[in-house]
């Protein structure tokens, strides 16, 4: 319709990002409908940033995702798959998983498994009726069951470092997530588990919380830092 027509135009005229990822959406897929140009790839660049997350999408933005992900191939799977788990959003990384390549497919079901039910699946490895499943699924389980319940995650991580034949890597993981909730909690008992792992094996975010929570602990400076 004319009106239609006209709120589109109007969507093309404006540049700046809003404060709100519906209006983003719709602008930029105003901006990108029809053929492509070199001068559009900045447009192309804000896309991706707006649909590469963790978080859901709004409808508004579906019609961007389908402009925008069939040029980036795995990519887009993978990356919002990943950003997915970071930010405990079981249920998109859950319905991520069958646009992943068929060879992450199987991975990808068993983490989030252990983010749906961390307890149970925990529970299996510690019994070792599930000694196949990978580090990253373990933890992941161990940092949803850290924010449902930590002193269960607790309980289970200090099993996890007992019981089970750890690998480095493994170690590392598990304690590093519990260090991580604790020092968001500015707990002080966070550094004896950062403790437990080591700086040049572990992500940025246990460096960093690491750090902060070796200060805290420091006589001389007895105070959380800004992380």
């Amino acid at each position: 319709s004319l009106a239609d027509r006209q709120q589109i135009a109007q969507l093309k005229t404006l540049t700046n990002p809003t404060q709100d990822i519906s209006v983003d959406c719709l602008i930029l897929t105003a901006q990108l409908t029809g053929p492509l140009t070199h001068a559009q790839l900045p447009l192309v660049e804000k896309a991706r940033t707006r649909i590469l997350t963790g978080q859901n999408l709004p409808d508004e933005c579906q019609v961007l995702v389908d402009l925008i992900s069939p040029a980036m191939g795995d990519e887009y799977a993978t990356r919002r798959f990943a950003l997915a788990l970071d930010a405990g959003n079981e249920a998109l990384a859950a319905r991520l998983i069958t646009k992943l390549p068929s060879a992450q497919q199987t991975e990808a079901r068993t983490i989030v498994s252990f983010m749906q039910a961390p307890d149970a699946r925990i529970s299996r490895v510690l019994r070792s009726q599930d000694g196949a499943s990978s580090a990253d699924a373990v933890s992941y389980g161990l940092k949803t069951l850290a924010s449902d319940n930590l002193p269960k995650a607790i309980s289970a991580a200090q099993q996890l470092l007992q019981t089970y034949n750890c690998s480095t890597i493994q170690k590392n993981r598990f304690a590093g997530v519990i260090g991580v909730k604790l020092a968001g909690n500015r707990d002080v008992a966070a550094y004896e588990w950062f403790k437990l792992t080591d700086p040049n094996e572990t992500d940025n975010k246990v460096r960093e919380w690491r750090i902060a929570s070796a200060l805290w602990v420091s006589p001389t400076v007895n105070s959380w830092p800004s992380i």
